[in-house]
């Protein structure tokens, strides 16, 4: 007879069975931070949208606190041997080369923290044995930004330069734990993504942040979270779908998927005066 209540919301995991993933820890030197997740570039489609994209990155250059993460899909990368070689798209050995020179000045200036492969990637991969994302991570010399998965953990802490301990090293007063993973399987709609989510969150519940692409949509939520054990501990996590920087192409036209709105959202993350770490917020829609 049990002489406790289980935890109403629980990881299915005890916590030393959590899986041991790699990561990437990362100091920053600031106040608060901006983290603006790129995602579905798709580099060769017929419908990208070079100009956003262009706009998108200017902005992170020229905004001090902000910092990028790429998960997935950053080329078309069409193929004869798959479903959408009818839609013919520029060889990916000249959009390398494209993409290369688009992220360079964002490479040179440490604001692209962590990098993932999508499905696009991953297939041309397959097929021709040429990972397109680590070909663009050894060309921007940012290799160590990528783990040539669909998936990556990444630790970001952050303070004030003014905030110091006495024999001057830095004191980490925020940190966050972001859990990229590109996502995966059919249907657009709100709740595929972020039932995938879910479903991330109950293999990895140490996330801050849950941030998926894949889906072509801009969408943000909270969800609470307890870990294993007992007493539980709440715990809040930003459940993020990054946008797309593809318009309303042949394929999602045959299929009948509506047209979404192109374009990534940014997470404001702060901390207060008590040292607590606070999840801020997701800024949703077009900002500048």
């Amino acid at each position: 007879m049990l002489d406790r209540p289980p935890p109403a919301s629980t990881s299915p995991f005890h916590p030393d069975d959590l899986p041991s993933l790699s990561y990437r820890s990362i100091k920053l030197p600031h106040k608060s931070l901006i983290i603006k997740p790129i995602s579905d570039i798709h580099r060769g489609s017929d419908t990208h949208k070079a100009t956003l994209f262009q706009r998108d990155l200017r902005w992170i250059l020229e905004t001090e606190n902000a910092y990028t993460i790429i998960n997935g899909d950053l080329f078309q990368g069409n193929i004869k041997t798959r479903k959408t070689h009818e839609y013919n798209s520029p060889s990916i050995l000249w959009e390398k080369d494209r993409l290369t020179e688009d992220l360079e000045p964002l490479a040179k200036a440490g604001k692209i923290l962590a990098m993932t492969r999508g499905n696009h990637d991953a297939r041309y991969d397959e097929e021709v044995g040429d990972d397109p994302v680590w070909d663009i991570a050894c060309r921007l010399q940012i290799h160590d930004t990528y783990m040539k998965e669909e998936h990556q953990v990444v630790r970001i802490g952050f303070y004030p330069r003014a905030l110091k301990d006495a024999d001057g090293t830095d004191n980490m007063r925020a940190k966050y734990t972001f859990f990229m993973h590109h996502g995966g399987g059919g249907g657009t709609t709100v709740g595929a993504a972020l039932g995938f989510s879910q479903k991330i969150l109950e293999i990895y519940p140490q996330a801050d942040c849950i941030v998926i692409g894949h889906w072509h949509r801009r969408q943000a939520d909270v969800s609470t979270m307890n870990y294993a054990g007992w007493p539980p501990k709440p715990h809040d996590v930003m459940l993020f779908v990054s946008g797309t920087y593809e318009g309303w192409a042949r394929y999602a036209r045959a299929k009948g998927y509506k047209p979404l709105r192109p374009g990534s959202d940014f997470i404001e993350l702060g901390y207060d005066k008590r040292h607590d770490v606070v999840l801020s917020r997701a800024i949703m829609g077009d900002q500048f």
